[in-house]
């Protein structure tokens, strides 16, 4: 099951994944289910209430679901600003317009914690994402509505 915003777990920072064990795969798995069942193109651990950071990501540009399973992924250069209109598993039916990085580097890990790896994310890839990192981070997107107003 999907947390709904307000969920208190949404909020809270998400550790990182020091060694594979049954239950990072476990979590793996149920975050697929989460996103075939919900028709997502992209979600992060904590939205199925684990706190670690996790996030599975597809490119709808290439029409493969679950192209990246990224244990602690962070990004590690941004270049160029897109407005991007973005929605979430968590917050059923809303559309929040959000500035973010046109093209991303990250460094992640694979699901086993295997060797690091690097690469270079762009358009609505970069978009998705830095999107589920914020989860990562305890960043919603009523959090950026109120820096908005801000």
């Amino acid at each position: 099951m999907i947390l709904k915003y307000p969920d208190p777990v949404l909020s809270k920072k998400a550790k990182r994944v020091k060694k594979y064990t049954e239950k990072l795969s476990r979590t793996i798995d149920k975050m697929i289910m989460e996103m075939l069942r919900n028709s997502g193109i992209g979600l992060a651990a904590p939205q199925i209430g684990e706190l670690v950071r996790v996030i599975i990501a597809s490119n709808p540009e290439t029409g493969e679901p679950f192209d990246y399973i990224l244990v602690n992924p962070e990004i590690i250069e941004s270049i160029g600003s897109v407005v991007s209109q973005e929605g979430c598993l968590s917050i059923p039916n809303a559309v929040v317009e959000v500035q973010r990085s046109k093209k991303i580097m990250v460094k992640a890990q694979d699901k086993f914690l295997g060797s690091e790896t690097i690469f270079e994310a762009d358009d609505i890839l970069s978009v998705i994402i830095q999107h589920e990192i914020d989860h990562l981070n305890g960043i919603t997107l009523i959090d950026h509505i109120k820096e908005k107003k801000n």
